[in-house]
């Protein structure tokens, strides 16, 4: 009797630290939206956004192997914008849906900005685009854009863009090498010039 009380208590435990944690991520994502919407309306966020979305649309125009398959597809840019501190280097988001109702798939590419000499560079070479199924999801259609942006912001979050369990931003995460390395850089030089 007193080992069953005992394996029950356990399993209470258990249960009430696993939705301590799943209300800590809720929280951290009502934090970076709540992040998002107050920046929204600054003026260099408003800039950043505009000089992706000419980037891009740049990009496409001049026909870079890299983003070609966006001519094929609906793309939509994120309003996610992971900062650094300083504000001179961030991740942005965009998707790529296929019109094609018997497509398998739809994508989010991560995107690296920074600001150098005042102006912002955007770097998608070497950066990591997440794939989802739409057989995963039971979709027979594209996967609505906003969908996508909820689980890439959650990863982000999750992998270190907050400090563990609280809302406060861990701004060395942007500023890593593991998102800004010279290598990348040099790597978006080759995504340029490529058009083959």
């Amino acid at each position: 009797m007193n080992r069953f009380l005992l394996i029950n208590l356990l399993i209470q435990i258990l249960s009430f630290g696993s939705s301590c944690i799943q209300v800590n991520q809720e929280k951290q994502l009502q934090c970076y939206y709540a992040e998002v919407e107050k920046i929204k309306s600054t003026t260099d966020y408003i800039q950043l956004m505009k000089s992706f979305r000419d980037t891009l649309v740049s990009w496409i125009e001049r026909d870079i192997k890299g983003v070609r398959y966006l001519k094929n597809v609906v793309w939509k840019i994120s309003d996610a914008a992971f900062f650094n501190k300083e504000k001179t280097k961030c991740l942005l988001l965009y998707a790529s849906l296929d019109p094609d109702l018997h497509a398998p798939k739809d994508d989010v590419q991560i995107v690296g900005a920074e600001k150098i000499n005042g102006t912002w560079q955007f770097y998608v070479q070497s950066y990591p685009r997440i794939t989802f199924t739409r057989e995963d999801w039971n979709f027979n259609k594209p996967v609505p854009a906003d969908t996508l942006f909820y689980y890439v912001t959650k990863d982000l979050i999750d992998d270190g863009y907050f400090s563990k369990n609280t809302c406060e931003i861990n701004y060395s995460y942007i500023d890593s090498d593991v998102w800004f390395a010279d290598w990348m850089r040099k790597k978006h030089q080759e995504f340029l010039q490529s058009k083959w």
